[in-house]
């Protein structure tokens, strides 16, 4: 369970996100794949059920995050701001600047220092860097949700999963179906903070970690699931419906609306039952520093993996020629496709590890 300090399950959980976050970037060649299908047929729902499914992978981040920094004392804000967010600030710059300078090569950009920082500042200069932007505020807030966790009841925690459950569930859900949005409840009548990701997930982290009983409720599990299926279904007809409404098909944004709306009981699920699993088993050495390496690994995975798979000309060849030779099993090729962006991504993570500089960095 624990080795060297650290707990497996925790490695673990990193890996299964980590490999979610790059289906998550898939396109059309995974991700987006259910709109090949008829809309409403098995395959469309089938597709669609594991691209609803994957939106756990970032909340589960945060929710290791929150268990693993929430229940500690404060450090002083010189140690906070030197050690955790300057860190994350200096990567997001790098790799900002990495991601504009590999833009710049392809000839998508024009070098420009005022380019580079304005999108910097207003937009990113890697769509799946809006993860590093929300990190930061969360580590700023680290002294006030250490104060909130510890001063909370169970029952408290309780209510306030139920509040995300109306507000970002329930009401958007309901108020879609009966007016397509028509009419929306007022915008000041909202928890809207109880539900941002930089609080709710870190505080459901902790909560599971540091209050849940998982012994005496494991029986729960499989109920756990049952309504977690449900709510993913649920989120898998409302998409689906939204797209009869809108006639939307293009797989941007957009079509996503629904897909997080009951995302938290998701990430509350593979938490938990990552957490079972590796608490009771026993694993060989080997395998257990296996999990070690690329756990500890992943952070490098998540910066570098659009770099291979949607930047580099080789490497997308690749991507290609498994997809048309895996045939009609698309989204096992996206999956393949998901577990050699990873290696290749742990090895390149691996080898920068070995620059002193660069080191610091991961």
């Amino acid at each position: 369970m624990k080795n060297n300090g650290k707990y497996l399950y925790f490695e673990v959980m990193r890996i299964i996100a980590c490999f979610f976050v790059i289906f998550n970037h898939t396109g059309k060649k995974g991700f987006y794949l259910f709109l090949e299908h008829k809309p409403g047929g098995i395959l469309f729902f089938a597709d669609l059920f594991i691209a609803v499914f994957c939106k756990f992978s970032v909340p589960l981040f945060f929710a290791i995050s929150g268990a693993l920094f929430l229940a500690r004392e404060n450090e002083p804000f010189k140690v906070l701001w030197k050690k955790r967010i300057g860190k994350i600030a200096m990567v997001l710059v790098v790799f900002s600047l990495i991601y504009y300078l590999v833009e710049v090569g392809m000839g998508t950009e024009s070098l420009s220092i005022g380019r580079f920082l304005s999108r910097f500042y207003e937009k990113n200069w890697n769509f799946s860097f809006w993860y590093l932007y929300a990190y930061i505020p969360f580590l700023m807030c680290l002294p006030f949700l250490r104060a909130l966790v510890k001063n909370l009841s169970n029952q408290h925690f309780y209510y306030w999963f139920g509040l995300a459950l109306v507000f970002t569930g329930l009401i958007p859900c309901l108020q879609y179906i009966l007016c397509q949005d028509r009419w929306t409840l007022n915008e000041h009548f909202n928890a809207a903070w109880l539900c941002s990701e930089i609080v709710l997930y870190p505080c459901l982290g902790y909560f599971l970690q540091h209050r849940f009983d998982l012994t005496e409720h494991r029986n729960k599990l499989p109920l756990l699931w049952l309504v977690n299926a449900a709510a993913i279904g649920i989120s898998c007809f409302m998409t689906y419906y939204r797209m009869q409404v809108t006639g939307n098909r293009s797989g941007n944004q957009e079509l996503q609306v629904f897909y997080n709306s009951f995302v938290f009981i998701n990430c509350a699920a593979v938490f938990l039952t990552v957490k079972d699993i590796f608490s009771r088993i026993r694993l060989s050495a080997r395998l257990e520093q296996m999990i070690e390496l690329l756990g500890s690994c992943t952070f490098g995975i998540y910066l570098l993996h659009l770099m291979v798979l949607k930047k580099i000309p080789f490497f997308t060849g690749l991507w290609d020629s498994i997809w048309i030779g895996m045939g009609n099993f698309h989204m096992l090729a996206a999956f393949l496709i998901c577990f050699c962006v990873m290696g290749i991504c742990c090895v390149l993570t691996l080898l920068l590890k070995k620059i002193p500089v660069i080191r610091y960095l991961f």
